[in-house]
């Protein structure tokens, strides 16, 4: 079994994943995903993970706060 989750940043201008969904192939429960920030803004933004289709997303544990810096 595999799975592509959703991600999300809240403030794109800021900077993003590299990819829009993290692949989860089977057997595997860390993958990694680049973050790319932005060349010429700076500012906070989170990025979120996403629930599948019939699944509900968990209470905690779905996001965290990257700082862009000059």
């Amino acid at each position: 079994f595999s799975a592509n989750v959703p991600l999300n940043s809240s403030v794109p201008s800021v900077g993003s994943p590299s990819t829009p969904t993290i692949a989860f192939p089977g057997g595997t429960d860390t993958p990694t995903v680049q973050f790319v920030a932005s060349d010429t803004n700076i500012g906070t933004t989170n990025v979120t993970v996403g629930a599948l289709a019939g699944f509900s997303t968990p209470k905690t544990g779905t996001s965290v706060a990257i700082t862009v810096l000059p």
